[in-house]
């Protein structure tokens, strides 16, 4: 089954990629602890929808805080995992995003 929460592989798009992707069951406490940037994402949406979603979701999935709080899951993973993608945190930090602990070790012998 596909739906608007299955992280689908685009082209172009590495396994990488897909490791890093944000899904519906994850929780807001554990996006925002793997991602502490995207907090900006949700005090976005907080002040959008008038409710502090940090707040009253933090231990929610994504997907169960989007049906209890009406805003567009859709939307707001694929404004996630833009962000997140590992070639646009190069950009922000000036560094490669390790994504493999063998990215940790490579060219050591």
């Amino acid at each position: 089954m596909n739906d608007e929460r299955t992280p689908q592989a685009r082209p172009g798009q590495t396994a990488a990629d897909r490791i890093n992707m944000i899904t519906p069951e994850m929780t807001i406490l554990d996006i925002i602890n793997r991602h502490r940037e995207t907090e900006r994402i949700f005090k976005r949406l907080e002040a959008e929808l008038g409710v502090c979603v940090c707040c009253e979701a933090l231990f929610l999935p994504l997907g169960e805080a989007a049906d209890r709080f009406g805003f567009d899951l859709g939307s707001v993973m694929t404004e996630i995992n833009a962000f997140i993608r590992p070639d646009r945190s190069k950009e922000r930090t000036g560094r490669p995003v390790v994504t493999r602990s063998r990215d940790i070790h490579e060219g050591e012998t």
